[in-house]
């Protein structure tokens, strides 16, 4: 190979690079890079000049040899980077869980003493029951705030002190009262 067809193909690597971003790189793009990089890489690096041709000089022969590690390394480095973008975008699809969506805010129904609404408000009310990232003084604020004004239900968790002990006899009393079914 010759000099010049060294620094052609240099310049084909850098414009490849160029043209795609590692952090919007996709599968096909991913694979698209490795092929042309890996066919480039292939042709310049083990590259034997003809030294008698009367263009070549041995020093800049040797900055483009070194230029041509710099784009290797810099490859290894794009290929991981497109990798693990390509994992989150796939995983988060899989996902939802991670998903940003702009969901309507779900606002807790009141509980008005009505029986027959203690299951519809039980299932909603339970996601904050059961969420260990809130601490019980904090649940049993939301608990008052979620039973309905003048309630007889809303009478009996504000006759509790709002302290981490009384937050499981709340519920309980709660459960009792209004979640059995009545004969």
């Amino acid at each position: 190979m010759g000099f010049k067809k060294l620094v052609h193909e240099r310049n084909q690597i850098r414009r490849v690079f160029a043209r795609h971003e590692p952090s919007a790189c996709t599968r096909v793009d991913l694979e698209f890079l490795e092929e042309k990089i890996n066919r480039l890489l292939h042709d310049t690096g083990n590259p034997s000049v003809e030294t008698s041709d009367t263009d070549f000089d041995e020093d800049a022969y040797t900055k483009e040899c070194d230029e041509s590690d710099v784009y290797r390394i810099k490859w290894l480095e794009t290929k991981a980077r497109c990798r693990g973008n390509i994992e989150n975008v796939e995983s988060n699809g899989r996902n939802h869980k991670n998903s940003n969506l702009n969901l309507p805010k779900i606002e807790i129904r009141k509980f008005d003493d009505n029986p027959k609404t203690w299951l519809t408000f039980w299932g909603q009310y339970k996601k904050i029951h059961n969420d260990d990232t809130l601490d019980t003084e904090t649940k049993f604020q939301y608990l008052t705030q979620a039973m309905a004004p003048e309630s007889k239900a809303k009478s009996l968790v504000e006759s509790y002190p709002p302290t981490e002990e009384n937050y499981p006899k709340v519920i309980e009393t709660l459960k009792n009262r209004f979640g059995k079914e009545k004969p």
